[in-house]
C-alpha cells in the first residue's frame, strides 16, 4: 500500500497581532535555523534499503552472512528481503551505540550486525526470539560493512548525498535536535525531523518538519527522604511548527499545538499527552522571538 503524506491540519485564523508576530517569527526561523542546528548529529532510520546488484547477485557480505551465520543454524531456502538501517549521522566509530544494521529474508529471519557499547556483535533472529548471538572482531565487522553493499553516503558528512544514496528504500527518517535557554523555568527546543516519502501523486519527496518546543518548569520540587532523586523535568509543551518541502525552500508556520507532558516508559523520556492545535499565544511567540533574535551561545 502506497504511503500517502497527512496533510497538515490547518489552526484558526488568528488576530492581526498575532500574524505580524507569526511572520517574524517566520523570518527569523529562516535566518537563525542553519545557526541553531549547524553541527548536530541525525539520527537516521532506513526501511527496506535494496544494495545494488550489477550482476544479478548479492554482494558478497551478505551471501557470507547468510551462508556463515544464518544457514549453520536454520537451514532452507529463503529470498533476501532487504536491509533497514539505524544509525548516527556523521558516524562516530568510537560512540557507544553507532550503528544498528538488520540483513531480512522473506521467512521472518534477520541477521544484525550492531555497535552496543562500543563492541561489534552479531545477532540471528527469528521473530521475537535470538537464535545466535557473538561478538565480532573489529576487522570481520569492518569487512562486512565494506562488502554488503551498504549505501555510501553512510560513511561521508554530506546528509544531502545519504538521502541521494538511499532514495529507493521504502522509508528513510531523520531527525536532530539542539536546545536553548529561554529563561529559569523554559526551554526551547529545535527538533528537525525529514522524511523521504510519495507525496500525493505517488512521486518521492522530501518533507521537513520544524518544531520549536517550549517547554516549562514548575519552580517547586519536593523530594522525601524515600524518594529517588530526579532532575527536575518539564511539566508543559507549548510547540510552534513549521514544514517546508521540495517546492517550497523557506520555512512555513504550520500550527501551534499545547499539552501537559508527562514521564515515558524510560525515566529520561518526555510525552506530549494529547496536544491541542490551537491559536499561538503572543506571549508564547514573544518567548520564541526572544531566543531567535540572537545567535546561539
Amino acid at each position: 500500500m502506497t504511503r500517502q503524506r497527512r496533510k497538515p491540519q490547518e489552526a484558526p485564523s488568528a488576530p492581526i497581532e498575532t500574524e505580524y508576530l507569526v511572520t517574524d517569527m517566520e523570518k527569523l526561523v529562516n535566518e537563525r535555523f542553519d545557526e541553531y542546528l549547524d553541527g548536530y548529529p541525525y539520527q537516521v532510520s532506513i526501511s527496506d534499503f535494496r544494495p545494488a546488484m550489477p550482476d544479478g547477485k548479492l554482494p558478497s557480505g551478505i551471501r557470507r552472512i547468510a551462508n556463515t551465520h544464518v544457514s549453520s543454524i536454520a537451514p532452507g531456502t529463503r529470498e533476501f528481503a532487504g536491509i533497514d538501517i539505524q544509525m548516527q549521522f556523521p558516524v562516530v566509530p568510537e560512540a557507544e551505540n553507532p550503528l544498528n544494521i538488520n540483513f531480512k529474508w522473506t521467512d521472518g529471519i534477520e541477521c544484525r550486525i550492531a555497535i552496543v557499547d562500543r563492541l561489534p556483535i552479531i545477532l540471528v533472529e527469528s521473530g521475537d526470539q535470538i537464535i545466535k548471538s557473538e561478538l565480532l572482531q573489529r576487522s570481520e565487522m569492518t569487512s562486512y560493512l565494506n562488502s554488503t553493499g551498504l549505501p555510501e553516503g553512510m560513511w561521508g558528512s554530506d546528509i544531502n548525498g545519504l538521502i541521494a544514496d538511499t532514495n529507493k528504500s521504502r522509508d528513510v527518517k531523520l531527525r536532530r535536535s539542539s536546545l536553548a535557554l529561554v529563561d529559569p523555568y523554559t526551554n526551547m527546543e529545535f527538533v528537525h525531523e525529514m522524511r523521504l516519502m510519495r507525496n500525493d501523486h505517488g512521486e518521492k519527496e522530501l518533507v521537513e518538519e520544524l518544531c520549536l518546543n517550549i517547554d516549562h518548569f514548575t519552580d517547586e520540587v519536593s523530594i522525601k527522604d524515600d524518594e529517588l532523586y530526579l532532575p527536575p523535568a518539564p511539566t508543559f509543551r507549548n510547540m510552534l511548527r513549521f514544514e517546508r518541502n521540495d517546492s517550497r525552500e523557506a520555512w512555513v508556520y504550520r500550527g501551534a499545538y499545547e499539552g501537559k507532558l508527562e514521564t515515558g516508559e524510560f525515566v529520561d523520556e518526555i510525552v506530549q499527552v494529547n496536544p491541542s492545535l490551537g491559536l499561538p499565544k503572543n506571549k508564547v511567540i514573544n518567548k520564541a522571538l526572544n531566543v531567535l533574535s540572537h545567535p546561539p551561545y
